[in-house]
């Protein structure tokens, strides 16, 4: 079922690139080859509950967790881009600690809607490790899924971006989840860079600010 689905969306996006008649032709109003890295507060909907173990009947819970975003990409001359992404939260509180850590390879295309606007769709291949401890053990779990994602990248001025996105992601037996996301950026120039941006599922909400490295 999800090598179909993989290899249904990635026909769908070679045949879209396929379909450019040439690079100049479609060219886009962004470059989509990047370096990037982000701090990412994630809060949570609902509260994780851990044992604090040691002989006590204590628990902990957690809110919220924060860490880094790491990404790069490289946008081919048929508008295919290519991306590779890890990202790091952790938190810790009275001996107990989480830690989930995600990587993801992924294949998307763009392509100009209008002479200020493009529209970017992407399927990813995502890995995903979580760790629990506390005082008395530790307990690790990875699961392997996939995401789908479609956004809209938008000069609003000559050097202020704004973006909104949706995206779809299934992590085995972590879960699935649908999630909105706004965003927007400054350019300092044709390269540089800082972003905000906000998501919100079901699930959690996060807010990441960081800075991008265009060429």
């Amino acid at each position: 079922m999800r090598f179909s689905t993989y290899s249904l969306v990635g026909t769908a996006l070679l045949g879209m690139a396929c379909m450019s008649s040439s690079a100049l032709a479609n060219s886009t109003n962004f470059s989509y080859s990047s370096l990037s890295i982000s701090a990412v507060s994630v809060s949570l909907d609902d509260d994780i509950v851990i044992p604090r173990g040691g002989f006590t009947d204590q628990v902990v819970s957690y809110s919220s967790l924060t860490g880094v975003n790491l990404s790069g990409s490289l946008q081919l001359e048929n508008n295919l881009i290519l991306g590779l992404s890890s990202s790091y939260i952790s938190d810790s509180e009275f001996g107990t600690e989480i830690e989930e850590s995600t990587g993801a390879l992924s294949i998307g295309y763009a392509t100009p809607i209008s002479n200020a606007a493009d529209l970017v769709v992407s399927v990813d291949f995502i890995s995903t490790e979580v760790e629990v401890c506390n005082l008395t053990t530790c307990f690790k779990d990875s699961e392997n899924g996939y995401g789908l994602g479609a956004g809209i990248r938008h000069w609003a001025s000559s050097n202020v971006e704004l973006n909104a996105s949706v995206a779809y992601v299934d992590i085995g037996d972590f879960g699935d989840a649908t999630s909105f996301g706004v965003g927007g950026a400054f350019w300092f120039n044709n390269h540089s860079s800082i972003g905000l941006s906000l998501s919100t599922s079901s699930d959690a909400t996060s807010t990441a600010i960081g800075y991008r490295y265009a060429f």
